[in-house]
């Protein structure tokens, strides 16, 4: 061959490396929020391509957040909400309340 180099010991063009904590974070999607009267927490699936967190970029991103819906409330629930862990404060219920016709 050309420059008398057998084709068994010349280089490769070409390689793929992996340098690690140069990946991002792949990201799922948020779930629905699964509550239609109040507060709760979504979800989504966090992962990093090499295996270990430490192989990708940054901090790892969260994996649940607090969501809040309240399409599904009827006029008695505004009171249970106002008392329940994750309280409405008192202006997010009244809105929510007039919203609903109550």
């Amino acid at each position: 061959g050309r420059g008398g180099c057998p084709e068994s010991q010349r280089p490769v063009s070409e390689t793929t490396c992996f340098v690690p904590s140069e990946c991002p974070f792949l990201l799922g999607d948020w779930s629905a929020c699964p509550t239609s009267c109040g507060r709760a927490l979504r979800t989504r699936s966090v992962s990093c391509p090499g295996g270990a967190d430490e192989w990708c970029y940054g901090a790892r991103p969260p994996t649940a957040e607090l969501c809040a819906s309240f399409t599904g409330c009827g006029c008695g629930d505004w009171q249970d909400l106002l008392d329940e862990c994750w309280r409405l404060d008192v202006q997010e219920a009244a809105a929510a309340a007039a919203a609903a016709g109550c």
